[in-house]
Order: structure tokens, then C-alpha cells, then sequence
């Protein structure tokens, strides 16, 4: 089994969600039955890769594609996945103060900074009831700024940002952003004007 499609972390979050694996007959006696491990790898090599099931290959997975389709229809008939999403999301709230932080953030960036960020239409890839898309933007940032017009100088950031939307009630709603800057420099501070 491809030990790098299913992380330890992964596998130690996903463990307690699982049902119990079911037990192998004594009489007469059945097939062994598959980790979850080799079931789950399975299912990433088909997220990952796009591979058909039937395609899965069961000796570099520890399972075939199918019995790896079977469990993720049992896992996802048990309601493993929305329980591994709040999971997730808690996890991530522990790590994240929230406001707290945002206020901190941007508290401690100097008042006389000016920023302005350009983007591009957003590209919109509609594939199901999630959805994928894609915006590029350019940053423009000063400190030390007062009043009036700043001479062009280059950007601080050149980007962009993957997003996926999810459609509830009719309405796309922006699920998740991530920001992928391709070039990044540091914040210029204007010179202070002479004084008279």
C-alpha cells in the first residue's frame, strides 16, 4: 500500500469516525477483509489521479477498486464525512482566534499605509454543485503615505487566488480562497516631504 496517500495524521483522524471493520466468517470461512488504510488508500489514488475504480492497482493499494468504491459507499452511508468535516473545522478553530487575531492583524499595520489590489474577472469553472475558480491580482502597497498622488512604482505582490464556491439555496456562496502569490517584495516607505 502507497503509504504516501494516506498520511498518519489523516488515518489517526479518520480512525475513531470509521465503523468497525466487519469480522471474517469462521464457517465456512470468507475472504480476509481490507484495512481501512488499504481502502482509503484506494479511494485517494481515485481523488488524486482520476483514475477509473476498475483501474485502482489493488497490489500497490493493498485492495481493488472496488471493494475500495464499497467502503467509501459504507463510510459515506455512515455519515463519515460531514463528521470529519466538523472534525476538521474545530481542529482548525482551536488553531485560529478569530476575530481576536484579525483585529491584532491589521491593528498592527501602520496607519498611514495605502494599499490598493487589482484583480481580474473571476473564471468560473461550474462542475457540479461545487465549484472551482480562479482570480489573478496585483498588489500596489505604501507606507508612509499622507495625501495626494503616489508615483507609480512596482507591485509588491503579483498572484493569484483559487477559490471554490458551493451552491445552497440557488445562491454561490464562496466556500474557501487560498492565496498563491508568484511574486512577493517588501513595503516601500515614502520619504517624508521637506519641511519648510
Amino acid at each position: 500500500m502507497r503509504a504516501d496517500l494516506v498520511p498518519d495524521d489523516l488515518r489517526e483522524r479518520l480512525a475513531p469516525l470509521l465503523p468497525p471493520v466487519l469480522e471474517r466468517r469462521h464457517r465456512p470461512p470468507g475472504r480476509l477483509c481490507v484495512p481501512d488504510r488499504g481502502a482509503l488508500a484506494g479511494v485517494m489514488s481515485v481523488l488524486r489521479t482520476g483514475v477509473a475504480w476498475r483501474d485502482v492497482p489493488a497490489e500497490t493499494m493493498g485492495c481493488s477498486g472496488v471493494t475500495a468504491w464499497s467502503r467509501l459507499r459504507e463510510w459515506t452511508k455512515a455519515g463519515v464525512w460531514p463528521r470529519l468535516h466538523v472534525a476538521l473545522l474545530t481542529e482548525l478553530r482551536r488553531g485560529r482566534p478569530g476575530h481576536d487575531a484579525l483585529r491584532t492583524y491589521f491593528g498592527s499595520r501602520p496607519a498611514d499605509r495605502l494599499s490598493r489590489r487589482i484583480c481580474t474577472d473571476i473564471l468560473v469553472t461550474v462542475t457540479s454543485a461545487d465549484t472551482a475558480a480562479t482570480t489573478y491580482f496585483t498588489t500596489y502597497r505604501v507606507d508612509g503615505y499622507s495625501e495626494g498622488l503616489v508615483p507609480l512604482r512596482p507591485p509588491v505582490q503579483v498572484g493569484h487566488y483559487e477559490d471554490t464556491f458551493r451552491k445552497v439555496d440557488d445562491t454561490w456562496l464562496l466556500a474557501t480562497r487560498t492565496l498563491f502569490p508568484s511574486f512577493a517584495g517588501p513595503t516601500e516607505r515614502l520619504a517624508r516631504p521637506a519641511q519648510s
